[in-house]
């Protein structure tokens, strides 16, 4: 069995993001533009940043995938 260690690298970055979600989260209420979501409650704000590290894990996948 060969391992293709692109996607074993874009998987580990992947989880160190979710690793990191906490600091993510931190960075994602003080900085400006994103400080509307201050006003949602904590259950949509979790999802409003979890859906942004999602699609910026999408995109690098895609990225990845079209080299």
């Amino acid at each position: 069995m060969r391992i293709n260690w692109q996607n074993l690298l874009s998987l580990i970055g992947i989880l160190l993001v979710l690793v990191n979600f906490a600091r993510i989260k931190e960075y994602i209420r003080i900085s400006s533009p994103f400080s509307g979501l201050n006003n949602l409650p904590y259950e949509q704000r979790n999802l409003v940043v979890l859906g942004i590290i999602i699609v910026t894990g999408l995109i690098i996948y895609e990225i990845r995938k079209a080299r």
